[in-house]
């Protein structure tokens, strides 16, 4: 996986995921050819029924398309948990992630979404073309600049969201993104995530490890890796 583009702490990063680690997906979101995950029989795996029970009309994307995801379709989820996801987690997801989608120039299904203030004074609004992220109404409620330490401070806030639904949304993203043969052995997590809505049982503490790398990103979109 040697990339001369990366900076030597990065390479060495990557070589010890490499040692200790397989690495069972690895996709680029934003390219153009559509993978479909699972298989055509037509079951759902997260209710487990199969047609005629439940239809199975719709793309079910298996990551979000609020951030990037034109791809990955899942083939075995119904409708029916295709709207239960979409209502009862995705929400709280794309409130969670938005301020961080607007900065990083992420489009979703149509644009970059635009951000505003709490009191809805200011708005963020990312120009992908010119590489340029536009602050309307009074930037000092959002944006302080330090001139002589070169550095600048910039403070967004998040809509209210569950944070349950959103650590939900992403072990259901892994779920939908394992291959078929690796489903083995998740049957109480899938349980879990799709008819315990409100239970916080299953894991606690509920446990998600972040970085932010500040100033916007204009790459080639977001990647989606899964290592065991």
């Amino acid at each position: 996986m040697e990339n001369k583009s990366l900076d030597k702490l990065t390479q060495y990063r990557l070589a010890y995921i490499e040692s200790y680690f397989d690495i069972i997906f690895n996709e680029l979101l934003s390219e153009s050819e559509k993978i479909y995950i699972g298989i055509k029989s037509r079951f759902c795996r997260f209710c487990g029924q199969s047609e005629p029970t439940v239809s199975f009309r719709n793309d079910a994307h298996a990551i979000p398309e609020s951030i990037g995801n034109k791809r990955l379709i899942l083939l075995e989820e119904c409708d029916n948990c295709n709207t239960y996801f979409s209502n009862e987690f995705e929400n709280s997801f794309d409130k969670y992630t938005k301020p961080i989608r607007t900065m990083f120039g992420i489009k979703g299904k149509e644009k970059v979404p635009s951000y505003k203030s709490k009191n809805k004074t200011v708005r963020l609004d990312v120009n992908l073309s010119k590489h340029e992220i536009k602050v309307k109404g009074n930037e000092s409620e959002v944006f302080e600049p330090n001139i002589s330490e070169n550095h600048h401070l910039m403070t967004l806030h998040r809509e209210p969201y569950k944070p349950l639904a959103v650590y939900k949304t992403l072990i259901k993203m892994i779920l939908s993104i394992l291959p078929h043969e690796e489903l083995m052995g998740f049957e109480s997590i899938i349980d879990w995530v799709r008819y315990n809505k409100d239970a916080e049982s299953y894991i606690g503490p509920h446990f998600i490890s972040q970085r932010f790398t500040p100033g916007p990103s204009f790459g080639p979109g977001l990647y989606v890796i899964i290592f065991r």
